[in-house]
């Protein structure tokens, strides 16, 4: 969820930037697919039309993409999510992707109060109960936010250079975005990295 008003939530600006790079793509003539999506490649101007459609049911699971033999060998992914799973499964699942071979690039999106636990923000003084996941999701009270903080820090910078490393070990880039920042910057920066070499 957002965690400001106003902000667009993570999965938003996933989605949001999902969208904006496959239109990209088949703009300039690429053959655009979403990995664990119905099978199919979309091309051409009505590709972005099917895309999206297919974007709705696969951006509603929270797994990391599975094996998809569908790829085309040599080809080109960018994962976008919060990437807030344990290590372990995204190194299976970049490592699984890398083995076909297919180069890729992680794009981690994130909010700045979740990167900073909401440092200097006095809503995040004291008791907090934080919630995700929607109805049904996750909850956990953190009794002194203060003290907490540098533990998640720690742990927060440690999981974001074990995220690099995976990908640096497969070939890959990776990058950071925040929900406060314009989608534009990550955009470029996705497009950019993609082209050829």
């Amino acid at each position: 969820m957002g965690l400001l008003p106003g902000r667009p939530t993570k999965r938003d600006r996933a989605d949001l930037l999902t969208a904006a790079l496959g239109a990209l793509a088949l703009r300039g003539g690429e053959r655009v697919r979403l990995i664990g999506g119905a099978g199919r490649s979309h091309a051409g101007r009505a590709g972005l039309t099917a895309l999206v459609e297919t974007m709705t049911t696969v951006t509603k699971s929270r797994a990391l993409p599975a094996p998809d033999h569908g790829l085309p060998r040599h080809a080109r992914a960018v994962l976008i999510g919060d990437f807030m799973a344990p290590l372990p499964e995204i190194h299976a699942a970049v490592a699984a992707l890398a083995a076909w071979p297919v180069r890729g690039h992680i794009l981690q999106v994130l909010d700045p109060e979740e990167e900073t636990l909401g440092q200097g923000n006095r809503a995040y003084a004291g008791r907090v109960l934080f919630e995700w996941g929607g109805a049904g999701g996750q909850a956990i009270l953190v009794p002194r936010v203060e003290e907490a903080r540098p533990v998640y820090l720690e742990r927060l910078r440690h999981h974001r250079e074990g995220i690099a490393a995976i990908a640096a070990a497969a070939g890959w880039g990776f990058m950071t975005h925040h929900v406060d920042q314009p989608p534009q910057t990550a955009l470029l920066a996705l497009w950019q990295a993609l082209a050829p070499q």
